[in-house]
């Protein structure tokens, strides 16, 4: 292409530089979510309580975090009853509401794969570096990461658990839609997904639009009373034996002198 060899030799030494940087940056990256990983393991209190737990992280998915809600499951008339978790008085969510979103929020950052042990959440954690995927954030309007999820419900940012449900389809759909469909990333996504629809339903905080009131009706029954009543109506005014109509007796003496 017009090139000289010595021209051509810097264009690959400057390429497989920069491959190499980039792939630095991706290690490093790795790392941090890693290291923030354990970081949110190793948290030895939980949200609304001094109560401590042990470290370490689940083995396997049947003993995530977010699944341990045995003696603190909430209703859904629980839930719908409380305006969705809200604390009547200062509008904001229950901590007892807050406590459990954490929890899920963990169930999911731990969640793995049955068949490798690997936790599918380490990609999602964070944002993707700006400098290591520029393209990212031209094709994103919205990125979030899990640990901005775990943070606003740390803060009591949400208002709702709708709120807090829309962040985390935000995520997946991000997912969605910068890789290609059937990459590892979107597969990882779609189970995590699954997994946290599982969650929010099992301690009934999945939002549920209300039934429409149903009443049934027989239109055979309604004409059949129609007519029946017109009927009714019809023959009590036609019938002479009806109402007896009230005999007005008139005084010749009352009414002599308007003859």
């Amino acid at each position: 292409d017009g090139m000289t060899e010595r021209q051509f030799v810097r264009l690959m030494e400057n390429q497989a530089k920069e491959e190499e940087r980039l792939e630095k940056a991706k290690k490093r990256e790795r790392k941090v979510s890693q290291k923030r990983l354990e970081n949110i393991e190793n948290t030895d209190t939980d949200v609304g309580g001094n109560r401590k737990r042990k470290r370490g992280t689940p083995s396997s998915n049947d003993a995530i975090p977010g699944e341990a809600f045995t003696d603190e499951e909430v209703t859904a008339e629980e839930v719908m009853a409380n305006n969705e978790g809200l604390d009547i008085k200062t509008g904001e969510m229950s901590d007892e509401l807050i406590k459990k979103l954490v929890n899920i929020t963990k169930g999911i950052i731990y969640f793995k794969d049955k068949a490798t042990k690997r936790r599918l959440a380490e990609i999602f954690l964070e944002k993707p570096c700006r400098q290591t995927y520029p393209d990212y954030y031209e094709v994103i309007k919205e990125p979030i990461g899990m640990n901005d999820i775990l943070k606003k419900v740390r803060s009591k940012s949400y208002a709702t658990v709708g709120e807090y449900a829309e962040d985390w389809q935000t995520l997946f759909n991000n997912a969605r839609t910068y890789n290609e469909e059937g990459s590892w990333v979107v597969v990882d996504a779609t189970a995590l997904e699954t997994e946290l629809n599982r969650l929010l339903e099992r301690n009934a905080l999945h939002e549920k639009k209300a039934k429409p009131l149903r009443i049934k009706l027989s239109l055979k029954k309604i004409m059949s009373k129609g007519s029946s009543k017109g009927n009714a109506k019809s023959r009590k005014s036609s019938s002479p034996s009806g109402r007896k109509r009230k005999k007005v007796k008139v005084s010749n003496d009352e009414y002599g002198d308007r003859a």
